[in-house]
């Protein structure tokens, strides 16, 4: 059997129990996809902890997350928002990983969280110390600590996003790591990721001016294929303008447009009621859908 392959998800619909991965190429693309999961998590009233590095301090965390909108001073002077450069289970000295230790530190921290009234924890951390090519850390120890991350996030509604640099970290070694994670991160902002099931498909992102030409590219090559798709997901897509929306009216009679409840109202404006009369049909679903 191949290894599994994670799921697209944008990171703003990451939501508490999910355990995703982030393989990135740009720091720059990383501290905005950061930013955008610490102002997912602080919405939501979570406690949201971000391990850098060994290469970032503080203050220069605290200033990338502000650049990008966060309000980061107030809430980690609230203690709704702390940062380390220091990584939980991991002793550098000597190279030694503890991922019951880790796993420990999470439980507790999840449970302190609640009791100080926040719903629940978040974090992001870099992981690239485990996987990179120098690292001596077995990698088996490594995909045990992944592997069960995932059920104890869904148990416990902790949400955690695991960072690997692609410049950093073997790509055949990159690639089963990211398998033991049932989501992956988009690693960029300003992303369109397509992904076809069956008679199903499912867009995650923005449709905006920076993806308008690759969103109308793939509608295009998707309903010209034999046989084409029967749904059309956009529950996923973070953003959806109004260019892109009236592209996703122009679909086959008989094609169903599945939709979150914004998504519709800017269909409606585009010509909804048009494409309806020609035979497509709207399923307005909030939280977004897997394709079934």
């Amino acid at each position: 059997m191949g290894e599994a392959i994670p799921r697209a998800v944008a990171v703003d619909r990451m939501g508490p129990g999910d355990h995703a991965c982030l393989g990135f190429h740009s720091d720059d693309d990383r501290w905005a996809v950061r930013a955008a999961f610490t102002v997912a998590g602080l919405a939501l009233g979570e406690r949201v902890m971000i391990f850098t590095g060994g290469d970032t301090a503080a203050p220069d965390a605290l200033a990338r997350l502000s650049a990008h909108g966060v309000p980061a001073e107030r809430c980690a002077h609230t203690g709704q928002l702390a940062l380390s450069s220091e990584s939980p289970g991991y002793d550098p000295a000597s190279g030694a990983f503890d991922r019951a230790v880790r796993t420990a530190f999470w439980a507790a921290g999840t449970s302190t969280a609640r009791r100080r009234g926040f719903t629940g924890m978040r974090v992001v951390g870099d992981m690239t110390w485990a996987a990179a090519a120098h690292s001596g850390l077995p990698e088996a120890e490594l995909s045990s600590y992944e592997a069960e991350l995932t059920p104890f996030s869904a148990r416990t509604g902790f949400t955690a996003m695991c960072e690997y640099d692609h410049g950093a970290v073997p790509a055949p070694l990159l690639s089963r790591i990211a398998a033991l994670h049932p989501l992956a991160v988009l690693p960029s902002l300003d992303t369109l990721h397509a992904d076809r099931t069956g008679r199903c498909l499912r867009l995650t992102g923005t449709a905006d001016l920076a993806t308008r030409l690759h969103f109308g590219l793939t509608l295009r090559a998707a309903f010209t294929a034999d046989p084409p798709p029967a749904l059309l997901d956009l529950t996923p897509l973070s953003f959806l303008d109004a260019h892109c929306a009236t592209a996703a009216l122009r679909l086959p009679p008989g094609t169903t447009v599945r939709c979150t409840p914004s998504q519709h109202r800017m269909l409606r404006v585009c010509g909804a009621a048009e494409a309806e009369a020609e035979g497509v049909t709207f399923q307005v679903e909030d939280p977004p859908a897997r394709c079934r």
